[in-house]
């Protein structure tokens, strides 16, 4: 049995690097040890891409002005390995496992692997969960240490995506893994993440009738009014422990510190460099100088803000409207297996908007940003790959004598174009 290709096992390490970022533990050097992780995936996958030689399929062009914006506030904003050189390769560690995986993952076989990698990284959250939650290990969740509450919410509700978006492929055992993912969230009292998974079934591409869409919005809406009513939510809500919908639309309600003190904070000094930002990681800088209850400003969209001003706010805004807006078509427009795994990148971006309002959502790579664009990169190459055999068999059938050999037709990178092509990659 020929071994597996490392590109492919650096794909399928994803999900497995998620599951342990859900336990909290400090790393070495009184440093998190999911630094070390985005770390290693980062420079391993640089590695990967310098040696692959073909067309790649994952659209890296549509993130380069996002990207490149970033690299250029380094320009006019400090130069601190710990804030405003971290913070870049932070973020464009996604976009490198996202582009490995659009080439290593080309089979429905593959597709599936990944898919189980994540199906175990789910019950090894639910089993942490438990055993720090309700079990042994209780008493080490009382010193921050054991279930990583926010980023294992976000990973879950990736996960819940994924289930969703099976849903035609596989309607129990997706309806039962999306169960377990609300479950988790709620019984974390996951305010942000319940919202995510309930409203998954809203957005998804794949129910387009009216009366699907009208009966999954009032069951949906009856559960989010009965899950706001109980004890769990009520009490993560109002420190009474009791409070109505009104007072939430009027702000009356606990936010973890976030409206009371560190958003009004951020957002005064974020004024000064309104238009361009303060450059790449200096909020993070600014925080540390101040007394605010939380190393980061717990706000994706404030963060972007403040770093790269209203101007990098709209082009990464932008840049993920047009992933999505890419993935949407191919959805549309193929007709395959993989139809299932582009639907639930597409959710996975919506919940990045979504989880955008209250977590800083773009350094939660190894918990959120790396699943999602291995998943992506995933979709996209098994079907630009199937675009591709299936133009090659028709020519095979027109012409049998000619080519009668794949290697006869054209040159890879010219096959992929063509497939790129028809997937509908030139948008």
């Amino acid at each position: 049995m020929p071994r597996p290709p490392l590109s492919y096992l650096y794909v399928l390490s994803v999900p497995y690097f998620t599951a342990m970022s859900s336990i909290s533990y400090p790393g070495p050097w009184g440093l998190q040890y999911t630094g070390f992780i985005w770390s290693c995936v980062l420079a391993v996958g640089v590695l990967l891409i310098l040696q692959h030689r073909k067309t790649i399929a994952f659209p890296w062009k549509v993130w380069c002005p996002w990207f490149g914006y970033v690299l250029l506030s380094l320009s006019w904003g400090g130069i601190h390995w710990l804030h405003n050189l971290q913070d870049p390769a932070q973020m464009i560690s996604p976009l490198i496992v996202g582009t490995v995986a659009s080439f290593a993952i080309r089979t429905q076989f593959q597709l599936e692997g990944l898919m189980r990698g994540f199906t175990h990284c789910l019950l090894f959250v639910a089993a942490a969960f438990i055993f720090f939650w309700y079990g042994p290990g209780a008493p080490y969740q009382e010193f921050n240490r054991g279930y990583n509450v926010r980023p294992a919410a976000v990973t879950v509700a990736f996960i819940a995506c994924l289930f969703v978006g099976r849903l035609h492929k596989s309607a129990f055992g997706s309806a039962l893994g999306w169960a377990a993912c609300l479950a988790i969230t709620i019984l974390s009292g996951s305010r942000t993440a319940t919202l995510v998974v309930l409203i998954l079934w809203l957005v998804t591409p794949l129910y387009l009738q009216l009366k699907s869409r009208l009966f999954l919005s009032g069951a949906m809406c009856l559960a989010g009014l009965a899950l706001f009513y109980s004890p769990v939510f009520q009490e993560r809500f109002f420190p009474s422990g009791h409070g109505t919908p009104e007072q939430v639309i009027r702000g009356e309600f606990s936010g973890s510190g976030r409206f009371e003190e560190l958003w009004p904070v951020v957002w005064q000094a974020a004024q000064k460099n309104i238009v361009f930002g303060a450059g790449a990681g200096e909020v993070g800088r600014f925080i540390e100088k101040t007394d605010l209850p939380d190393p980061s400003p717990l706000n994706g969209y404030l963060k972007v803000v403040f770093d790269y001003g209203a101007v990098g706010l709209l082009i990464v805004i932008c840049t993920v409207l047009k992933q999505m807006h890419y993935l949407h078509k191919l959805v549309r427009r193929t007709d395959s297996a993989a139809t299932w795994a582009l639907t639930a990148a597409y959710l996975g971006f919506v919940a990045l908007l979504i989880f955008a309002s209250t977590e800083d959502i773009w350094l939660h790579n190894v918990n959120f940003l790396h699943p999602l664009f291995a998943f992506t990169g995933a979709a996209i190459g098994v079907t630009v790959n199937k675009n591709l055999r299936s133009d090659q068999r028709g020519m095979n059938r027109q012409l049998p004598f000619v080519f009668s050999d794949d290697s006869q037709t054209t040159s890879p990178g010219g096959r992929q174009e063509h497939a790129l092509r028809s997937a509908g990659a030139n948008e």
